[in-house]
């Protein structure tokens, strides 16, 4: 991979216009054509609606004619309760989907950790610039001091390399949804 490149994207769980990076093997025509082509083709089996789920209604008038039998979701990995995710499975359960509905993943186990990490704790923190002893840009101490929130950052254990945090607690399961 040479080069890097920028494509933008539209999350379908949050509306949110992202730019995602490629490399320069990264086919966009073929992603038209697969998206658009392939969509066109399976019309007669499939309809993109491009709405939140809670927006959805059902009925004549909704986007849905009827009610669902079948509920695949993607949001079951470290935002099972993060970005709403039970939330959004109670109202498709109440107004979605038919009583006797599958639901893939069918279950789940949030897990939790207590642990100290320095290099989390720096994450919403500006510090100076330096190379060296040479520092190249300073930043006011009102900024640097500033709290700023950690819970915007979510990332899993199991992306940390393990010498960048302590566990303090073992690991517990704190919520099951089954």
């Amino acid at each position: 991979m040479d080069s890097l490149n920028f494509v933008q994207s539209v999350n379908p769980i949050n509306k949110q216009v992202e730019w995602l990076v490629v490399g320069d093997d990264y086919d966009y025509h073929q992603e038209i054509a697969v998206s658009c082509y392939g969509d066109m083709l399976h019309d007669d089996e499939r309809v993109m609606i491009k709405l939140h789920s809670t927006s959805l209604t059902v009925g004549e008038n909704g986007e849905l004619k009827q009610k669902a039998n079948i509920l695949v979701s993607e949001v079951f990995d470290t935002e099972l309760i993060g970005e709403g995710a039970i939330h959004t499975f109670n109202h498709a359960f109440k107004n979605l989907l038919t009583e006797d509905c599958i639901v893939i993943p069918s279950s789940g186990t949030v897990y939790a950790q207590v642990v100290e990490s320095n290099l989390a704790q720096s994450w919403n923190k500006l510090r100076d610039w330096k190379t060296g002893n040479e520092v190249l840009l300073k930043i006011p101490d009102d900024i640097q001091n500033c709290g700023g929130t950690g819970a915007v950052h979510d990332i899993q254990l199991s992306e940390f390399k393990k010498e960048n945090f302590k566990p303090l607690s073992e690991v517990i399961p704190i919520f099951k949804w089954i």
